[in-house]
């Protein structure tokens, strides 16, 4: 069969290749019906148009979770830098793509994003595989990758969480600590999140301490008037927590708990996720659960470029580096 051409789309279509040029490039008045049609028809005959077979060197990047501000967060800033290492070494180039916009799209929309963006994969951050852009993207037939976030079923590039929280958790428990807060914001879409969570409350049970509810605080945001106010809350209950375990990078819960007027760990034990040994610039050095993020990006570009090949890569799950530090004190 011969390959699809514009003429091809147009004919089957019952339009002429301006319209369809129009639809592909999201130019000029067209009505939705007629967008709608023209997109089937392009979605089920597989066409590309030449010149973007040609130039599809670019690898999409979608953030979503940061209120269309992906460089506010550091956790993306540093994904993004290793995405953009290896994609550059590999002669590729990234476009930023609006995730408020493309999560409305449908996978013959996505199509036709693709091929009028010359994209030649997309990279999705902080998406679980169970929302429901992830069907249409898997509908769409396109190759892409979740960054930060597992694909039990798919092709992901996420990090250890279970086991490196679960590791930290029973330290502090072996420090003596049996009241544990949890702190985290409201993720709960997200496999890591999760995954960090349920570390927390498995690691209670082996050691026989009941899970209080009342210790657990999902946020629903990482802002800091929102932590203040929860851990203000958390800390006046007549039985505080002595040991407090924080399930993200780009919460502030230790210039809050400085202003709150707590020393660390005299008056409570702390352990959390950072960005790097040195990202906290406190002393004494955070217990702290380090994420790779940089290479997470770097292997999310890899395996995308495995997955172009025509290869089927799968899940990748790096290694986390856990650091006791300094601020867990022994009772």
């Amino acid at each position: 069969m011969a390959k699809p051409t514009i003429y091809t789309i147009a004919r089957e279509a019952g339009v002429s290749t301006a319209t369809v040029s129009k639809i592909l490039n999201n130019q000029g008045k067209i009505s939705q019906d007629t967008a709608l049609r023209v997109m089937e028809i392009i979605k089920k005959f597989n066409y590309v148009p030449q010149q973007r077979k040609q130039h599809g060197n670019s690898i999409g990047v979608v953030t979503f979770l940061t209120a269309d501000r992906p460089l506010s967060s550091p956790f993306v800033s540093l994904l993004l830098n290793g995405i953009c290492s290896e994609a550059f070494a590999h002669g590729r180039d990234i476009t930023l793509v609006d995730s408020a916009r493309i999560a409305r799209f449908s996978p013959e929309e996505l199509h036709c994003y693709y091929t009028a963006n010359s994209l030649s994969g997309l990279l999705c951050l902080n998406l679980s595989d169970l929302d429901p852009f992830c069907a249409r993207l898997r509908a769409s037939k396109l190759p892409y990758l979740l960054l930060a976030n597992a694909d039990p079923s798919g092709n992901s590039v996420s990090s250890n969480n279970y086991d490196s929280v679960a590791e930290m958790i029973d330290y502090i428990i072996c420090m003596g600590h049996k009241r544990i807060a949890f702190i985290g914001a409201v993720l709960n879409i997200l496999e890591s999140h999760i995954l960090r969570r349920r570390a927390y409350e498995d690691t209670l049970l082996r050691h026989a301490i009941p899970l209080r509810p009342e210790f657990v605080i999902d946020l629903p945001d990482c802002e800091r008037p929102t932590v203040k106010n929860a851990l203000s809350r958390l800390l006046a209950r007549p039985e505080p927590p002595t040991a407090l375990f924080f399930a993200g990078e780009d919460l502030p819960v230790l210039p809050v708990l400085k202003q709150l007027g707590l020393r660390i760990p005299e008056d409570i034990s702390v352990a959390g996720m950072a960005l790097s040994p040195q990202e906290s610039g406190m002393v004494p050095e955070l217990s702290s659960i380090i994420q790779p993020v940089e290479a997470i990006g770097r292997c999310g570009v890899d395996l995308l470029l495995d997955l172009l090949a025509g290869n089927t890569p799968g899940p990748r799950v790096l290694n986390n580096l856990v650091l006791y530090g300094d601020t867990i004190r022994k009772i």
